[in-house]
């Protein structure tokens, strides 16, 4: 039977192989079950030869396999290894457990064929036959001829997981209703009676339940005779059971094969004749002289040819007369399989060839090389690579087949598959690795590390390691790898966590802290922020709270024991959660005992046996405790799912009915939007912590705090309405116990209903008139209510869906309260302007620095009005506006007639207040009598200026309420009051009367607002652009002399290019000219593709904005060319590329300070600093500096912690400081000093400054001595302003400004210089006019150049020479 038990799906007939990749454990494991597996092989071929002492010989060597495979395994467990590690190395031991028992089968039976007993049963005596099936007996279930003891090598662990899994088959999940038979008999499969035997006191001592009692209670029928012929050890019964369960419809094939494959000839002739004495009675008319004829014939129709040939050859060898035989045999059988796989419709299905011939004796692989038929026929069907790896595989070539492997995977459809190659790579044993590479490069002509370099990035890093492992006792070549490994999985898009337990799961602390160290010396980063940055929830907790930062335990330390319950209570107490009270209550009443109480009753026990010295069973608990956390966390999730499933029906349904049941597509759409909203929260319910921050944010949580980061809650009286009283029913429903909601909503829905009924009731419900009489709340408990009592999914469903519309009804509760509306300063908005942003999930007010309680009151009902866009239920009403607009044209919710008629609502408001203002001015004026304060005639024209504007405003939005334009995002004008000051400023015209055209509005320069401002079009204003020419005279001293400019018809160069409405990011490419290298975008493209950081334009296109039609051009180039910026840095400074160039070959012929060659780190330095130099060089100026501040960062960041893009205002600075900037002052890089900080600015040019860039310089200059300007560094003082030249020419093109600067500025300017080894030389004030210039006159290029070109030493020497002239 297979079930969905609480969103956990049993899937039977599947072999989870957890991970890939090896590390030393389950490489381990792994051998120890290869070797196993030959030990097996030559017991059974001693066993066919009746040479009892090489069987026992045999079987002694693979019960030692055995041993070694589970010691691994148990040093794993130890060890923490992660989880794809542990299942690796389970399966190891399991296959050494099988092969173990099948050596000892063999041994036996070679015992007793010396005896004179063949378990062969040769041809010249038969055994007993049976003629017909009518005649034959209905006998007993054979009994085994009883278990020798304990399967060599067979663990109390081993065993304590065997019971573990067949727990989860029986009781899993929520409720523990459903069985998964396939788990149980995987489990069973190959255990003797003593082993069983184990298994169950394990069981009983973990669960508190008996093995037996709970298999009868789960099964019936074949399934419970097959189980119980595993538990006895009748592997006759069981396996002739299991090929009556795959026969009838839907045939098994595979599975009937499988099942006589994996058994001995002794077995196989045991489960034949089982069968018929099973099953004959099915099959009265099949007449046969032995039992394998009769399991033959009643085969035979259930089979196809090549599959009836594999049934043929593998009875036939209960008859073999020697192992030779055997082998033959078993060979055949295995050969039709390769013939079948090579017949698929589709082509050879080589996967299948691989898998059939992987693991086969050296001996059937022999007689397959030797079948001329077979070769052709793989040659023929196969393509060269494939055949070549076959081939490779029969020969016991791993080299050649390995080397064929990775070839293939070179020529795939879209290039090389790199993650197949490094699955090869890693699986290769360094002593193997030289013979792969001669391999490949025989096969085919290519070097295996030049094609694994030619990848670049974090997949050539590790594949070269890989091909170049560390030696094992090479400590920090071990951290490198391990390093290059986590980068490799936390690069590019999504995060391998898998990979990352992987690496550090087994790590103790002392081996993450040198990892650490390489890591940041590779990637000039730190591991921890990386992981933190890239992990949440669970992953997070897990991988760095506890495989980071406290590494793997000792399993030696006396106190190992200790520190493993202190783990394990951490993660007990990480996975609480609101909804883990339901799941406890609906397990303890299901089953009698929750996940949470179990691992609560092992972990005291542990504890206990801790504190009284009891190791044996302190180790035994504690590895129950680790299994209970994961079923703990299993559920947690699948009832997770179930719910939130069970959930959405409810809501969804209620919605429908609640908002006037539109039924459109799109009115489908956004309940399917609804639908999702509800889905995450519940999981959110259930899951707490473990979801992450991240989860939770994607997730929408109903009811959910909003914030972010400078909130400033709003004054009192200013928040809007107060807490919403939620309906009596709502409340009632919130008051009643946990119990009382199970009952009412979980079990009996349980009980009672399906799918059918859940959704039929909670529509019959929502249909009711009466079910909305006291509000949407209501209305949503009695329709969750009905939902669950009628079934709200099934009978695991509505377990779960109930409790989960309830916990979804708190939320829903908390998103119908009004709700505190964030308000932030965002210094980049001018003055007193305030928008009210919505559109990314949120409504928040932002404001500009002066505005005023007022100001943001006056948005705070638009704010509401959009607060209600937000969450599920604005979902529906997105939902109500859209199914409108598309029947009636009206603008809705997102559109510019939206955003205008909120405005047009907000503007009127305001002006009648401003009105109100002037009238009482007015009065007051003409009532004054002589007391009081005389209202100025400023305050009237402010007041009539505030008015005007709000006119213009209003004109503005009162044109485009019917606009179906696309909105911007936020509710407020386009910031025409900052327009409008700029103007004035400029004594620019303001008003119609004064020349402004009809339809124009001014707009500020934001990227310079000191600049004047441009002329703006309107929104849905047509006819030519026109732009502002002024006059020079607006601003005459002489009112006579002053004249406006003039209006004329605009060429698009006075404002920002904006992409045309309704481009697709394809067009908009093509608009900003990224496919023309002519122009300065197209020419960074045409670089990037050819240094390979961008591999086509497509590539580049799929981080461009979703929708750019109308956004400003600049920025949507801006913000997709920063999406590739770490790339840029990191093909700046990755150590494996720059060993590769030119520009290294170059530095190692440098010599140092020391008058010795470039070391390696010196000349990746020096190629580092030149490849950026050559990269650049070839990019518009614009480019240039970006590129270079990045590049200085990711060398220089790790070691000198630094600050990036530090802006100083003009205000600011003035106000504070008292200095007088040009513009505000974005600063490259702010370090900390001694009793300060030090501001650099990066310069990457070889020519002379233009003025813009001299009087920046000349401004941060001015900053010397300042304090409280730069954000972040509270009151430190400048204490130097640095000017770092990235090229020496730079400096020399500017020595006669840089002279000035010197003999100007105070002593903390400084002067650095790199050189072409990459290095720097500092020089400053005295250095420039003492030594470099001490001559005087005119400062020369030359003598700078000649001055960087000297050694640190000649510097010294000349620094030394200048105190003795000039003292100082």
């Amino acid at each position: 039977m297979r079930v969905n038990d609480g969103g956990a799906t049993r899937t039977t007939g599947t072999d989870g192989a957890g991970g890939s990749g090896k590390n030393s454990a389950a490489e381990a494991a792994e051998r120890a079950a290869r070797e196993a597996k030959r030990a097996a092989e030559a017991a059974a071929r001693a066993a066919a030869e009746a040479s009892r002492a090489r069987a026992e010989a045999a079987a002694r060597q693979a019960q030692e396999a055995l041993k070694q495979a589970q010691a691994a395994l148990a040093e794993a467990q130890k060890k923490g290894a992660p989880k794809a590690e542990l299942t690796r190395a389970q399966q190891a031991v399991a296959q050494a457990s099988t092969s173990a028992q099948q050596a000892a089968a063999s041994a036996r039976s070679a015992a007793q064929r010396e005896a004179g007993t063949s378990s062969f049963v040769p041809s010249n005596a038969p055994s007993k036959p049976a003629t017909t099936a009518t005649t034959t007996p209905a006998a007993p279930a054979q009994q085994p001829s009883g278990p020798p003891g304990v399967t060599p090598g067979y663990t109390k662990e081993q065993a304590s997981k065997d019971a573990t899994e067949l727990y989860k088959a029986t009781q899993g999940g929520l409720t523990g209703w459903g069985t998964d038979e396939d788990a149980i008999f995987k489990t069973l499969d190959k255990k003797s009676p003593a082993d069983v035997a184990l298994i169950r006191q394990a069981f009983k001592e973990h669960y508190n339940l008996d093995l037996d009692a709970t298999l009868r209670d789960e099964l019936s029928g074949d399934d419970l005779t097959r189980a119980k012929s595993l538990l006895a050890g009748n592997k006759g019964n069981a396996g002739a059971t299991a090929i009556q369960q795959e026969m009838g419809l839907g045939t098994d094939e595979e599975a009937i094969l499988d099942t006589l494959r994996k058994a001995t000839p002794a077995e196989r002739q045991s489960i034949a004749r089982s069968f018929q004495q099973m099953y004959g009675k099915d099959h009265p008319d099949i007449k046969a002289a032995t039992p394998e004829e009769f399991l033959q014939k009643a085969l035979d129709s259930e089979l196809d040819g090549p599959q009836r040939a594999q049934l043929r050859d593998l009875l036939a060898t209960t008859q073999a007369r020697s192992p030779e035989e055997v082998s033959k045999l078993e060979a055949g059988a295995a050969r039709s399989k390769v013939h079948d796989a090579l017949q698929g419709f589709w082509g050879a299905d080589s996967g299948k060839v691989f898998d059939t011939i992987k693991d086969l004796p050296p001996e059937q692989k022999k007689v397959l090389l030797q079948d001329t038929a077979l070769q052709s026929e793989l040659r023929d069907k196969l393509s060269k690579e494939d055949y070549t790896r076959a081939r490779g595989m029969l020969e016991g070539n791993t080299a050649a087949a390995s080397a064929a492997q990775i070839n293939s995977a070179t020529q795939g459809w879209l290039g090389s598959d790199e993650g197949a190659i490094l699955d090869v790579l890693k699986n290769t044993k360094p002593e193997d690795l030289p013979a792969l590479k001669a391999e490949f490069q025989k096969q085919t002509g290519r070097s295996l590390e030049a094609e694994v370099k030619s990848w670049g990035g974090a997949d050539s890093e590790v594949g070269l390691r890989y091909l170049n492992p560390p030696a094992a006792n090479d400590k920090a070549g071990q951290a490198k790898a391990a390093a290059e490994q986590l980068h490799r999985a936390l690069d590019g898009m999504g995060t391998d966590e898998a990979a990352l337990r992987e690496v550090l799961g087994n790590k103790s602390k002392a081996e993450i802290n040198d990892i650490s160290a390489a890591y940041r010396e590779l990637y000039k980063k730190d591991l921890r922020q990386d992981l933190t940055s890239e992990l949440g929830g669970r992953d997070k907790f897990e991988i760095v709270d506890q495989m980071f930062d406290l590494g793997a335990i000792d399993p030696n330390s006396p106190i190992a024991a200790r520190q493993q319950a202190e783990r394990l209570r951490a993660q007990q107490k990480f996975e609480q959660s609101e909804g883990l009270g339901f799941i406890d209550t609906v397990q303890s009443w299901t089953k009698g005992e929750s996940d949470s109480a179990r691992l609560e009753r092992n972990l005291d026990a542990a504890e206990a046996a801790i504190s009284s010295g009891d190791t044996e069973a302190a180790q035994r608990r504690l590895g129950y405790s680790t299994d209970d956390v994961k079923t703990l966390q299993e559920t947690k999730d699948s009832t997770a799912d179930m719910a939130a499933t069970a959930a959405v029906a409810v809501v969804t349904t209620a919605a429908v009915v609640a908002t006037g049941g539109a039924a459109t597509p799109l009115a489908l759409a956004g309940y399917a939007a609804l639908g999702a909203g509800t889905r995450l929260a519940t999981q959110s319910y259930f899951k707490g912590d473990a979801l992450g921050l991240d989860g939770a944010a994607q997730q929408a949580l109903v009811g959910a705090v909003e914030g972010g980061t400078a909130v400033i809650p709003l004054p009192k009286g200013l928040s809007g309405a107060g807490r919403t009283v939620a309906t009596e029913s709502a409340e009632q429903v919130a008051k009643q116990t946990v119990g009382q909601r199970l009952r009412n909503t979980a079990i009996q829905g349980a009980w009672e209903g399906g799918i059918g009924g859940a959704a039929g009731g909670a529509t019959d419900q929502a249909l009711q008139s009466e079910t909305w009489e006291n509000g949407l709340m209501s209305g949503l408990a009695q329709v969750s209510k009905r939902a669950v009592v009628d079934g709200a999914v099934g009978t695991v469903f509505g377990a779960g869906g109930g409790v989960a519309m309830d916990g979804v009804m708190a939320g829903a509760q908390r998103l119908t309260r009004p709700r505190e509306v964030p308000v932030s300063v965002n210094p980049k908005l001018e003055g007193r302007t305030v928008h009210v942003r919505y559109g990314d999930g949120r409504v928040r007010i932002e404001a500009g620095p002066k505005a005023t309680d007022a100001d943001i009151a006056a948005h705070m009902e638009t704010a509401r009005t959009l607060q209600k866009y937000e969450g599920p239920l604005g979902q529906v009403r997105k939902l109500r506006d859209g199914v409108r607009q598309e029947l009636t044209s009206r603008p809705g919710y997102g559109t510019q007639g939206f955003e205008s008629q909120l405005e047009v609502k907000k503007l009127t408001t305001l002006i009648k207040d401003l009105e109100g203002i002037q009238q009482r001015i007015d009065s007051r004026l003409k009532q004054f009598d002589g007391t009081g304060q005389v209202p100025t005639a400023a305050q009237r024209e402010a007041i009539e200026r505030e008015i005007a504007n709000l006119r213009s405003q209003l004109d503005v939005h009162a044109k485009q309420v019917d606009s179906l334009a696309v909105a911007r995002g936020y509710v407020a004008a386009e910031d025409e009051r900052a327009g409008v000051a700029a103007a004035r400023r400029f004594g620019y015209p303001l008003t119609k009367e004064e020349g402004l055209p009809e339809g124009y509005h001014w707009q500020p320069n934001r990227d310079d607002p000191d600049a004047p401002p441009y002329l703006q079009k309107n929104r849905g204003v047509d006819g030519d652009t026109l732009t502002y020419k002024p006059s020079g005279d607006e601003l005459n001293p002489d009112p006579a002399k002053r004249k406006f400019g003039t209006f004329e018809v605009s060429d698009g160069s006075s404002q920002p290019k904006k992409i045309p409405d309704g481009f697709t990011r394809e067009q908009a490419f093509v608009e900003l000219g990224g496919n023309d290298p002519t122009k300065a975008f197209g020419k960074w493209m045409e670089v990037m593709k050819t240094e390979g950081i961008i591999k086509n334009d497509a590539e580049f296109i799929a981080k461009m904005k979703q929708n750019p039609g109308g956004s400003d051009a600049d920025y949507v180039r801006h913000e997709a060319k920063r999406a590739f910026a770490d790339k840029i840095a990191h093909h700046l400074t990755d150590e494996t590329r720059l060993r590769g160039t030119q520009a290294y070959k170059d530095a190692l012929k440098l010599k140092n300070a020391e008058g010795k060659p470039l070391t390696d780190r010196e000349a990746l330095a020096a190629a580092s600093h030149s490849e950026m130099l050559r990269i650049t060089s070839q990019l518009p100026s614009a480019d240039k500096g970006g590129i270079a501040n990045r590049w200085y960062e990711a060398q220089y960041g790790a070691s000198r912690p630094l600050q990036r893009e530090v802006t100083v205002g003009m205000t600011q600075a003035n106000e504070v400081g008292g200095l007088n900037l040009r513009k505000n002052r974005h600063l490259d890089v702010v370090e900390n000093v001694d009793g300060g900080v030090r501001v650099r600015e990066l310069k990457n040019v070889s020519t002379a400054f233009g003025q813009g860039e001299m009087e920046q310089i000349e401004d941060n200059v001015s900053l010397l001595g300042s304090r409280g300007l730069l954000k972040g560094y509270d009151n430190q003082e400048v204490k130097e302003v640095v000017v770092t030249f990235l090229d020496p020419k730079g400096a020399a093109a500017n020595v006669g400004f840089l002279d000035g600067l010197f003999k100007g500025a105070s002593d903390g300017f400084k002067l650095e210089v790199y050189k072409p080894d990459g290095t720097s030389v500092l020089i400053d004030a005295d250095t420039w006019n003492r030594t470099i210039f001490k001559e005087g006159g005119d400062p020369k290029a030359e003598l700078l150049m000649d001055y960087l070109s000297k050694t640190p030493a000649e510097h010294q020497a000349l620094r030394n020479a200048m105190l003795e002239e000039g003292g100082g």
